[in-house]
């Protein structure tokens, strides 16, 4: 238990002194991200790698999180500013991710998906085509008890049975 509450009181802590985020913390971009005179300050190239993050339908996650200015030692909690830059990326969910992209942590803001896990981005689900209909059954005795069996199907109007009313009937 000490241990447990150790962990959440020290993310607490480190979501606090590092700009309000955490690694891992999925992000969705400002309605006004182009406005900020921070946005406008970034390299065409980065402006189009933003662009492309915000339409590629994933979801957006951090990866690192980056002091804006360096201090002479890094990675020392001590000399933390709480100016953070966030490194972001697309999350194909699967730990899969790609586009890595170093923005200015005022263009996002933190996408709670509390307590569930996020949903699967619409991209990935698509229509099968399958039809799935009620199919009757037919109970069959052999000699090793009751077997369910499908009916068989019809082609060009004949009976034609299923590998599986072909391979129970084989059992005896």
């Amino acid at each position: 238990m000490e241990k447990k509450f150790l962990k959440l009181v020290e993310s607490n802590i480190t979501r606090a002194t590092r700009g309000g985020f955490l690694v891992g913390d999925y992000v969705e971009f400002l309605k006004n991200y182009k406005t900020h005179k921070e946005f406008k300050n970034l390299h065409d190239e980065i402006k189009d790698a933003i662009e492309e993050l915000v339409s590629c339908g994933l979801h957006v996650r951090v990866v690192g999180i980056n002091d804006m200015i360096p201090s002479r030692y890094p990675g020392n909690p001590e000399t933390m500013n709480g100016i953070t830059t966030l490194v972001v990326a697309s999350d194909q969910t699967g730990g899969r991710r790609y586009n890595n992209v170093i923005i200015p942590s005022c263009l996002v803001k933190i996408k709670n998906f509390y307590p569930n896990y996020a949903p699967i981005p619409d991209q990935f689900n698509y229509d099968n085509k399958e039809i799935l209909s009620p199919v009757e059954l037919k109970q069959v005795k052999g000699e090793h008890g009751t077997f369910e069996m499908v009916v068989p199907k019809k082609e060009n109007g004949k009976k034609k049975d299923s590998y599986t009313v072909n391979y129970l009937v084989d059992l005896k």
